[in-house]
């Protein structure tokens, strides 16, 4: 019995996991132009490329991006959520310019962490249908 319950537990999880399978309608990649300086401040700019490819076989329309931190000890980024209108004709991408600030949390004087972000971006298909989809960057390079 106890075999039994450890398995169907694997099995549920096993399922929840690949709730979080990778995206049906895009494609998404993003590059930083430079990691933060903050100098002698506690706050700096950062400046985020975003690249979204519709993967589906109807136009996508991009209507918001947040951008959050994860995980990361010196800095951590300001959640901003930003609005677009970018219809992606499918197998087309679309590079959207994202800016948002980082904010030290680490007393030391330099902050040379990876960026590592996540985006929840919503999309909307053709006839209106609406979805809101999450992709994870562990290292955001230039």
């Amino acid at each position: 019995m106890k075999r039994f319950t450890a398995a169907a537990l694997l099995v549920v999880f096993a399922a929840a996991c690949a709730s979080n399978s990778a995206s049906k309608v895009a494609s998404v990649s993003m590059r930083t132009h430079s990691l933060p300086f903050f100098g002698s401040g506690t706050s700096a700019p950062v400046n985020l490329d975003i690249t979204v490819t519709n993967i589906s076989n109807a136009p996508l329309t991009v209507r918001s991006i947040r951008v959050t931190s994860l995980n990361m000890l010196e800095y951590e980024v300001a959640s901003v959520e930003k609005l677009f209108n970018e219809t992606i004709a499918p197998g087309e991408s679309k590079t959207v310019p994202y800016t948002t600030t980082a904010i030290r949390t680490a007393s030391n004087d330099s902050a040379d962490e990876d960026l590592s972000l996540r985006a929840e971006i919503d999309f909307e298909a053709a006839g209106g249908k609406r979805t809101r989809e999450v992709f994870t960057f562990p290292r955001v390079g230039t």
